[in-house]
């Protein structure tokens, strides 16, 4: 579900404290200080006090470090050593199998930047899709125990299996940068832009800022995750951090030749709407000049509709037809369509995608139903 970009006033204050320079950054540390307290920030605006911290210390304002606020910052630096610890030998037991890791979210964040920046949620990671089934049964082997909820679809075409240790740290493992259906070289080109770093002296890679940004904004751009702080926050802090290799133009190429540039367009509109911090020209370029194609539309359109109108065979196909077209691009014809729905639901033949289409649409408004009768 995409979600409404409205702040808090606290929240855009912390944000303009976390993102911004100089003096925007004293003047928004000394307001909130004044209207709100640290004792009841609560769990979005609690995330930015680390980064809040080393802003505040990069500018030398002495009085803007409070014993508590430094507290934060070392208790998140600390939190985050542990799940490092704990990964980096789950990460070399790869290695040795000759599984290659690329990071993701908040685990490349910490793998090229300070440990505390940010409290880290789980540490994920992206391995080839060829070897999944490979990496997601050492973990299993080596007692880390599977999250059910995170399986989608099967577990031969899940996009990610969450897993969780028995002393609670949590990771999860990704077949695909997107959960969306996109063509195999999308990651082949993560892999290839990624950056080499290590996590407790085990060789990694690490998501290309780039590509990290491009994946955030299609998150919320699809209504994949909502649109909080943290959101923000790691938005502007790859944009302002980047050192240069950022590559607008390379971006610009994936979106349309993944057919993203709506979802793309959505968000850096909701970031622009934003006066939490002063964003580069080449996000209101990209609003203004990036086209879209008919079937990008046409599956943004159906994707916006409430769950009432989605519902139905036609309509389903129809979301396959888009992300089929995703894949192909506009030399995707029928028969192509039936096979890829024959791969995708694990059907041995394309004459009983009709049979298996209908059980799927029954078993669904029975689910639906049930639903409906258990909240009643």
């Amino acid at each position: 579900m995409i979600t409404d970009p409205a702040l808090s006033h606290e929240h855009e204050v912390l944000l303009r404290a976390t993102l911004g320079h100089g003096r925007v950054v004293i003047d928004a540390w000394n307001e909130w200080q004044q209207r709100f307290d640290l004792v009841t920030v609560d769990a979005d605006g609690y995330v930015l006090l680390p980064q809040l911290y080393l802003r505040l210390r990069q500018l030398d304002v002495a009085q803007a470090s409070p014993a508590k606020l430094r507290g934060i910052y070392r208790h998140t630096w600390c939190r985050n050593q542990v799940i490092m610890t704990r990964m980096a030998g789950a990460l070399s037991l790869l290695r040795e199998r000759g599984i290659g890791c690329l990071l993701l979210d908040g685990a490349a964040v910490m793998a090229t930047s300070p440990f505390g920046l940010r409290p880290l949620e789980q540490f994920g990671f992206l391995v080839p899709g060829t070897r999944f089934a490979d990496a997601t049964a050492i973990f299993r082997r080596e007692g880390w125990a599977q999250r059910s909820d995170w399986e989608e679809g099967g577990q031969r075409l899940a996009h990610s299996l969450g897993f969780r240790h028995s002393d609670g740290t949590p990771c999860a493992i990704y077949r695909s940068v997107l959960s969306e259906s996109t063509p195999s070289w999308a990651d082949e080109d993560c892999w290839q832009h990624a950056i080499a770093s290590t996590v407790q002296d085990v060789p990694v890679s690490v998501l290309s800022p780039t590509d990290q940004v491009l994946r955030l904004l299609v998150e919320v751009g699809m209504g994949w995750r909502p649109f909080t702080p943290r959101w923000v926050a790691d938005i502007g802090t790859l944009l302002t951090g980047a050192d240069g290799s950022m590559s607008w133009e390379r971006l610009r190429a994936k979106c349309a030749t993944l057919r993203l540039t709506l979802p793309v367009k959505r968000s850096l509109t909701m970031l622009q709407a934003l006066s939490v911090f002063r964003w580069p020209r080449e996000v209101g370029d990209l609003v203004a000049t990036m086209g879209t194609t008919w079937t990008e539309r046409r599956e943004d359109e159906r994707r916006l509709r409430g769950p009432a109108q989605r519902r139905g065979v036609a309509s389903a196909l129809a979301a396959h037809w888009c992300r089929y077209k995703r894949v192909v691009g506009e030399a995707g014809r029928t028969p192509g369509f039936a096979r890829y729905l024959q791969e995708m639901w694990e059907v041995p033949s394309v004459w009983l995608l009709p049979l298996t289409a209908m059980d799927k649409w029954r078993y669904r408004v029975g689910a639906r139903q049930k639903g409906l009768s258990n909240g009643g």
